[in-house]
C-alpha cells in the first residue's frame, strides 16, 4: 500500500479505491485494518518528502573520483 501511496498523495480515498482493484485486497480483513494501514502509508510517504528537502545537495559531482576504491 506504500508504494500506491507515493502516487496518491493525501488522497485516502483514491488509495483506498486502488487498493481494493489490487490483488493484495481480501475482502475477509475488515475495512478498519486497510484505513490504519492507507494512513499509515500516506504519514510514511509524508514524512520521507519532509526528510528528503533538509538533504544537502551534492555539487560537482564531475571533479574528482567518488567511491570506496578510489586512490585520490
Amino acid at each position: 500500500m506504500t508504494r500506491l501511496a507515493m502516487f496518491c498523495g493525501d488522497d485516502g480515498e483514491q488509495l483506498m479505491r486502488v487498493f481494493k482493484s489490487s490483488g493484495q485486497y481480501r475482502e475477509d480483513k475488515p475495512n478498519a485494518y486497510y484505513e490504519k494501514m492507507a494512513k499509515e502509508s500516506m504519514q510514511f510517504i509524508e514524512n520521507i518528502k519532509h526528510d528528503e528537502n533538509k538533504v544537502a545537495p551534492v555539487s560537482n559531482l564531475s571533479k574528482g573520483r567518488f567511491g570506496l576504491n578510489a586512490k585520490t
